[in-house]
């Protein structure tokens, strides 16, 4: 028989339903195993045994990455795990080794082709986390940007074995994003997260800023690249490349981003005064003459180019294959995937389906998965969109489509689960993209379809990308984003339902109830406010504060309010019979009818909540995907 325990807190009673046999949680697996490549460089160097050429990359993944290449012409592969969760950035030394700058922790690796070996240069003594980027200079000393927490350069010395901080490029700020060594031996740091651009001579110990002014309210010098006489850097947000004369440290023109794009990206392998970019998000290749600013563009939607090789083969990453692209001949002449399997990507999102299964995200590589409910099968289905980031907010809209905002620039798509798959910005595109809410919003917290056919979406913004974050109101048939920056205290809100009637939200600590036909907030009231969800009879259970408590609709009124013998809930999902079911890292729990009485099912949780058409309720803990089912 169930038990019933009443706790008096504060005056109110809160009740807890404790099943006599508690419901079991099983482990589905990893839900996806999709890396990323994005902040990865490329290079180019002797395969295994010092044969052929081999093209050198790396990844991120939160259960681990390793070195992988690939030589096109030879068609031989090598993998070599990393003692790290990923390698950012890397560069070839003199001797012919490759360097790679590792993610967590931060320290740099050097692998040999000739001996086919991997050791390890401690930098992470300096207290630094990433190394973003890596550059050779030409008396063999390989530096770093060690960037994360702290904007500094390290190096390494191949030929002495000494290993040196240089100290902060710009005290204050947290990324040293990118780095690279002119002709004339000095070294160029790009920083973030308020721009700058410095300049470090290793013979004197001093640095120089050399950013315009003009720039100094962006956001980072996310790509540097060394070319002849010149340095290339290109800023975000401004979306612009200035071109350099190494010498004088002087802008010698500007390279504006191309209509409907986002940023220009830099590839290694210019020489002369020839230099490649590519864009954000399009991926158009081009190659830049840096004595006139032309441009040549060389194919179109091709993925991040990493290298030019004798200005004919782009080597390039697009998703998860090595690609390589034929200049001349104007083809694909390779395309093969560099890792198989893995310890998977930390899930991002959770929503129900339509069809009774579940789908999800996972983090920085913007694929989605479905978890097949009769099965428990889980299928990687893909990446949405050639936006870089993860998709951070999903949810099922009435209509039967999930609708999901991504990181970076909150990017608004929409899947139906029973069309083909076919992501693009066509209007029979599945995903389709509709595209950035704009006004420098960066990450969606939540969305919902709201009763007009509009999409809502709660978001804030990253990088100095703007003040505050936003609720946006998205026509999904025009694209046309409604962004209320001030639409509750702070501008950002993040958690979002709807029903046939309202749309019900938190933000700015405020929970409140927006009418689309009138056009303004019918209810609000101040309240610290978790999660939120949908149950039977027009009412919303909202938990937060260490409350549950119930908006009903019919009398615009908080109806009724307990304490969560449970604890806030970080996320809540409707299922089939209409009520909530709630997570925690500590439980999952079903939300009675009333709203307030809570029935613990799970003492073990996690983040993120789904329901299948059964009734079982779906979070996870890391790159796994968790079920919990009645007894059996």
């Amino acid at each position: 028989m169930r038990s019933i325990i009443a706790a008096v807190v504060c005056g109110c009673v809160g009740v807890v339903v404790a099943r006599a046999e508690p419901w079991r949680v099983e482990s589905l697996g990893i839900a996806s195993n999709a890396v990323n490549y994005e902040n990865t460089g490329g290079v180019l160097a002797a395969g295994p045994k010092g044969e052929g050429v081999m093209f050198y990359t790396s990844y991120y993944r939160s259960t681990g990455a390793e070195l992988v290449g690939y030589d096109f012409r030879r068609k031989t592969a090598m993998r070599t795990k990393l003692p790290s969760n990923g390698g950012y950035g890397l560069t070839v030394g003199n001797d012919g080794s490759v360097y790679i700058g590792g993610v967590m922790p931060g320290d740099l690796y050097r692998y040999e082709p000739k001996t086919d070996t991997l050791t390890s240069v401690e930098t992470k003594q300096f207290g630094v986390q990433y190394i973003w980027d890596a550059a050779t200079a030409g008396n063999g000393v390989v530096y770093g940007a060690a960037g994360y927490p702290l904007t500094k350069l390290v190096s390494f010395d191949p030929n002495t074995g000494q290993v040196r901080d240089h100290g902060e490029m710009t005290p204050g700020q947290q990324y040293l994003r990118s780095v690279c060594v002119d002709a004339h031996g000095k070294v160029w740091c790009g920083i973030g997260t308020q721009a700058h651009l410095v300049v470090f001579d290793p013979a004197a110990g001093t640095k120089k800023e050399v950013l315009p002014e003009k720039y100094a309210t962006d956001s980072m010098v996310y790509d540097l690249t060394a070319v002849g006489d010149y340095v290339v850097a290109s800023i975000r947000f401004s979306g612009d490349v200035l071109v350099y004369d190494a010498a004088t440290c002087k802008v010698v023109r500007t390279i504006p981003k191309p209509d409907k794009q986002k940023c220009w990206a830099l590839a290694d392998g210019g020489s002369g005064h020839t230099a490649y970019l590519w864009t954000v998000p399009s991926q158009d290749a081009y190659r830049c003459d840096l004595q006139d600013g032309s441009l040549t563009c060389l194919v179109e939607r091709f993925g991040q180019v990493k290298v030019v090789e004798d200005d004919r083969w782009l080597h390039a990453i697009e998703d998860q294959s090595y690609v390589v692209y034929d200049v001349e001949a104007k083809r694909v002449v390779t395309e093969h995937r560099l890792t198989a399997g893995g310890d998977g990507m930390v899930v991002f999102s959770l929503t129900n389906g339509p069809d009774g299964n579940v789908y999800g995200s996972t983090y920085i590589n913007m694929h989605i998965f479905r978890c097949d409910a009769a099965s428990g099968a889980l299928t990687d289905l893909g990446k949405i969109s050639q936006w870089a980031g993860q998709v951070d907010s999903m949810s099922l809209g009435r209509d039967g489509r999930i609708y999901m905002g991504a990181y970076t620039d909150a990017v608004v798509s929409i899947f139906d689960p029973a069309q083909p798959w076919r992501p693009g910005l066509k209007a029979d595109s599945n995903p389709r993209e509709i595209g950035p809410v704009g006004e420098g919003q960066y990450r969606t917290k939540a969305n919902c379809l709201g009763p007009d056919g509009r999409i809502y979406v709660g978001s804030i913004p990253s990088y100095r990308s703007a003040e505050t974050g936003a609720f946006t109101i998205c026509d999904p048939k025009t694209g046309e984003m409604d962004v209320r920056l001030d639409f509750v205290q702070g501008g950002a809100v993040h958690a979002l339902v709807a029903d046939e009637r309202y749309v019900y939200g938190a933000g700015g600590g405020e929970f409140f109830v927006y009418d689309p036909a009138a056009k303004e907030k019918h209810f609000r009231v101040e309240r610290p406010v978790t999660a939120i969800a949908r149950i039977k009879g027009g009412k919303v259970v909202v938990s937060g504060g260490g409350k549950l408590f119930v908006y009903d609709r019919e009398t615009n009124t908080i109806a009724a309010e307990r304490p969560n013998p449970a604890g806030d809930f970080s996320h809540m999902a409707t299922g089939p019979d209409g009520q909530a079911y709630g997570v925690n890292k500590n439980r999952v729990a079903r939300i009675g009818e009333d709203g307030t009485s809570v029935e613990i099912l799970a003492n073990e949780g996690g983040q993120f909540a789904a329901v299948d058409g059964h009734g079982r309720v779906y979070f996870a803990r890391g790159p796994a995907l968790f079920r919990c089912a009645p007894p059996k």
